[in-house]
């Protein structure tokens, strides 16, 4: 999976900071302090309902971006469970595509939020890859509305896309570069935190890789 390093630039950005690069074969993962529905990625991840209803937050912002057409085209879908995935076309977002998953609610999942939060972000990278994606812009899914911890949920994020790459079933992933967006200063410190203990990290993945595998992250 060999690349060159590169990393998109947008005029939405407040603050962005790239992690990760210790890492020759493995995508960039970059920070950012922005508008997510400004990402000019290949595609960028909405958050929404298990019936496509308007939520609060990223689904809101990204729903009025897009146009209605979103919505409508969810629509046909009927429903989703819980960290499944759909993917539509960009409709009017500078992205190509626009990839659409459920996100637990917080203490209302049986004690397997971590489980499924974690699913949300491999799902969402696998579907990447089956079109070819190289680059992906995330939400912090259910630190929103879904009442998930800030602090929390980022661990779960950071392990899962980690995870994801050191998978041997993904050593041929097309994707080159994974952007968190975040919109405020406050949650943009939490997550660079997390990631700077995580992702900067050598053993923190050399010792988990073949465990990792599993995605079941949170007792890493």
């Amino acid at each position: 999976m060999a690349k060159s390093k590169w990393v998109w630039h947008t005029d939405h950005t407040m603050q962005k900071k790239e992690f990760w690069k210790q890492f020759e074969n493995q995508p960039t993962i970059v920070l950012l302090q922005g508008d997510i529905t400004q990402e000019d990625t290949d595609a960028v991840v909405n958050t929404t309902t298990r019936t496509f209803e308007m939520a609060g937050g990223v689904d809101k912002a990204i729903t009025r971006a897009a146009g209605p057409g979103m919505k409508e085209a969810c629509a046909q879908y009927g429903s989703m469970e819980t960290s499944q995935v759909i993917i539509t076309e960009r409709f009017n977002l500078a992205s190509q595509y626009i990839i659409h998953t459920v996100g637990p609610v917080y203490g209302k999942e049986g004690g397997k939020e971590a489980e499924l939060l974690a699913a949300c972000y491999k799902n969402c990278l696998w579907m990447a890859d089956q079109y070819n994606i190289r680059t992906i812009s995330f939400p912090v899914i259910s630190t929103g509305i879904y009442g998930y911890p800030m602090d929390e949920a980022t661990r779960v994020m950071a392990r899962s896309i980690g995870g994801y790459f050191f998978d041997p079933a993904n050593m041929n992933s097309t994707i080159e570069e994974v952007h968190c967006v975040v919109f405020t200063e406050d949650k943009y410190q939490i997550v660079d935190e997390v990631f700077e203990e995580l992702f900067n990290r050598n053993d923190a993945w050399s010792q988990q890789a073949s465990f990792c595998s599993t995605l079941r992250l949170i007792s890493c």
